[in-house]
């Protein structure tokens, strides 16, 4: 039983997060690729899964009003950064509203993973671009709670995980931000 074409899943956890029974874990495929496994024992078939992959749902593009260039006037930052230091920019802006901030970091075994913090001091960690799998795990879930606790959110993904993230909440919230 599949959650969408095998050929089409980015392994963006959407299903992950959505399912309330835990049946969905991810496993690697012949290449190394990741895909969504259903247990069938835990599995209740109440569809959530399928319903909030975004490849099973039409999606909308929008044609950007205005595009904008920009990069940190701090040198070092800006060195040290793959967005010019606009990411750590988003990141301290969101901290010091009181926010929440959602990135990829390297764990000790350099696996890509998820991270939520509220502390400038562990921004280091979230600065360059990460050319491997970044595991999502239930951080959409952790980001769909702050979002209602009112909090301001910044999640700095890649298109696809932004595209399961949207799917996954169903609505727009006015307090976060997604690059």
């Amino acid at each position: 039983m599949d959650i969408c074409e095998k050929s089409k899943c980015t392994a963006c956890y959407a299903c992950f997060n959505a399912c309330k029974k835990n049946a969905i874990t991810f496993k690697e495929g012949k290449y190394g690729a990741l895909y969504p496994f259903i247990d069938i024992e835990k599995c209740v078939n109440c569809n959530a899964c399928r319903k909030v992959c975004p490849n099973n749902n039409e999606r909308t593009f929008n044609i950007p009003l205005k595009c904008y260039a920009a990069y940190t006037t701090d040198d070092n930052n800006r060195r040290m950064s793959a967005s010019g230091g606009i990411g750590n920019g988003f990141a301290e802006f969101c901290i010091d509203k009181g926010g929440f901030f959602y990135g990829a970091v390297y764990k000790d075994d350099f696996e890509v993973v998820f991270k939520e913090t509220q502390n400038f001091d562990e921004l280091e960690n979230f600065k360059g671009s990460k050319y491997v799998h970044s595991h999502i795990n239930d951080t959409f879930a952790e980001i769909k709670q702050r979002l209602i606790e009112e909090k301001k959110v910044v999640f700095i993904a890649l298109p696809c995980q932004i595209a399961g993230l949207n799917s996954f909440l169903k609505r727009n919230y006015d307090n976060l931000i997604t690059v």
